[in-house]
């Protein structure tokens, strides 16, 4: 999928927060001890890249799974915020201004240093081992070798691929909804000082509430490492425990998992089976995934809003609108990449182990297209490797990076030509992974699977998404029309139901917001901020 035009089979999806597989360290003993099953690794190749010949495990469950595939193919609390009605304070950094509303970042960035300069530098102050060194809240360098309070008693929930776009974005509302944050993060695409700038909103927000931050912990870590399973038994042994856990770290570029199936299929299928076997071994009931409306495939064609009971995992009897019983059949067809694919197998494994294990809470969140960015501007998709969606490449095109916008497609059965998408505000998205890790704790989720759609259930044209970015920065931006190309669809909206009635979540934000948004925190980039 290109950058300039998010669909179902990339952007429509852009959630995992992308890793590369770095090279944990390790003595001869452990290299030893997990041979048979352990995957191979790579170093990075560029700002993050994926490894240049991505190495198949030694024989074992994911080696195995792996030759499956192509014959497959075929916590301490504090007050809670209840659902989207709640009134919330607004703390007193917010201003009106140009856009409408604006955050006063002055006094709230004087003292986060970019990347180069951060006091949370792990390049400058951890051990080099990936996840060897811990941060903990008030930009104190990291504690050396993990060590955790001897008497720490904390629940946390923990966030792999946490200092990404779209996890940055959930530590940041957990935080704010009172969870103890553990993020895990190799860094791969991203930068060191997203962790002080979660600090820095979440703080602001607590201090303007009057409530205490709750505890943040970071480890930089590839969390298919052995370091990563080491974690556990640490925070039990200092008497605190991990309740549950969202899923980031996965590859998520449609392109090039058309180029390197296998590192995708090791990285988001293999990595998945190694964290769940994990996570059993830990006793963590509640886990939330990172999916994709990629994993409607053909569906998407239908133009229809999708449904996700248009995907199940097994076949299930159901009354049709005529009041006749009928049958749904498990399964999906025209699923157009490896990326997609694996999100599809991603969550059939899911549905599988949910169904061997009634007590496990599995969520998996359907991701249409996310955009947008905190209003403060502070917290900003800013990745390492090359953008892949249509915010971030006009985002490019602004700056001057990228000569053009090419829209592809302008010949659909639209309004206007261009294809629809449905373009959800990222600080939404956010919020509905808090709602959905709260229902899964409460009695409101009873189901040991179940997957839900975020999005807006309003569909958008490209073009008319770049009319609402040329509004909020006053500027034309270039752009030319381009050829349709495979693997496209003409429109992709969410049916929005279901998250609204069992989670009482709700997208609030358009996306005249989240262009102002990103435009603001493209201007702060501008200026160095």
């Amino acid at each position: 999928m290109s950058p300039q035009l998010d669909s179902p089979s990339e952007s429509a999806v852009v959630a995992p927060e992308r890793r590369s597989g770095a090279v944990p360290s390790a003595s001869s003993a452990q290299l030893s001890s997990n041979a048979n099953w352990s995957l191979g690794r790579s170093h990075t190749t560029g700002r993050g890249a994926l490894p240049s010949a991505p190495t198949l495990p030694s024989p074992g469950l994911c080696s195995d799974f792996i030759c499956a595939l192509a014959y497959f193919a075929g916590g301490t609390m504090m007050p809670r915020r209840k659902g989207k009605g709640t009134l919330r304070c607004v703390p007193a950094a917010y201003r009106p201004g140009l856009f409408g509303s604006r955050w006063d970042v002055a006094s709230m960035l004087h003292d986060i240093p970019s990347s180069s300069q951060s006091t949370l530098s792990l390049e400058e102050s951890a051990p080099t081992t990936p996840g060897a060194g811990s941060v903990h809240g008030d930009d104190v360098p990291a504690l050396a070798n993990d060590v955790l309070p001897a008497d720490d008693g904390k629940h946390y929930t923990m966030v792999c691929g946490g200092l990404g776009y779209i996890g940055s974005h959930t530590t940041l509302e957990l935080l704010k909804d009172g969870y103890n944050v553990v993020v895990v993060d190799d860094l791969s695409n991203c930068f060191d000082n997203v962790l002080t700038r979660i600090r820095t909103l979440a703080d602001d927000y607590c201090r303007t509430n009057g409530i205490i931050t709750p505890t943040l912990r970071f480890h930089k870590m590839d969390y298919r490492s052995a370091e990563f399973r080491a974690l556990f038994p640490k925070y039990a042994a200092a008497r605190s425990c991990i309740s549950g856990v969202i899923h980031f770290a996965a590859f998520k570029s449609v392109s090039e998992s058309i180029e390197r199936p296998l590192a995708y299929y090791q990285n988001n299928i293999c990595g998945l089976i190694e964290l769940l076997v994990t996570l059993q071994e830990n006793g963590v009931k509640n886990f939330v995934f990172s999916s994709s409306a990629t994993v409607y495939g053909a569906k998407a064609n239908e133009g229809a809003p999708l449904k996700e009971d248009d995907l199940v995992h097994f076949d299930e009897v159901y009354t049709d609108e005529q009041g006749q019983q009928a049958l749904r059949i498990n399964g999906s067809k025209g699923l157009t990449s490896p990326y997609g694919r694996s999100k599809y197998f991603a969550e059939a494994i899911l549905a599988d182990v949910a169904r061997a294990d009634p007590s496990l809470r599995i969520t998996a969140l359907r991701y249409f297209n996310p955009v947008g960015c905190h209003p403060s501007g502070i917290l900003r998709e800013d990745p390492r490797q090359k953008p892949t969606n249509l915010f971030p490449v006009v985002a490019s095109v602004m700056q001057g990076k990228k000569p053009q916008l090419e829209i592809f497609g302008s010949d659909w059965d639209t309004r206007d030509g261009t294809a629809v998408r449905d373009f959800i505000h990222v600080m939404d998205l956010a919020q509905g992974h808090v709602a959905a890790l709260a229902a899964a704790k409460s009695n409101t989720k009873r189901e040991a699977f179940r997957a839900f759609n975020l999005g807006t259930g309003n569909g958008m044209t490209v073009a008319e998404v770049v009319a609402s970015f040329e509004k909020a920065c006053g500027q034309k931006v270039p752009a030319v029309l381009a050829p349709r190309r495979a693997g496209d669809v003409g429109a992709c909206v969410a049916a929005t139901q279901r998250a609204e009635t069992e989670l009482g979540w709700r997208a609030e934000k358009g996306v005249d917001e989240c262009s102002r948004d990103t435009w603001n925190a493209l201007t702060m980039a501008d200026n160095g901020k």
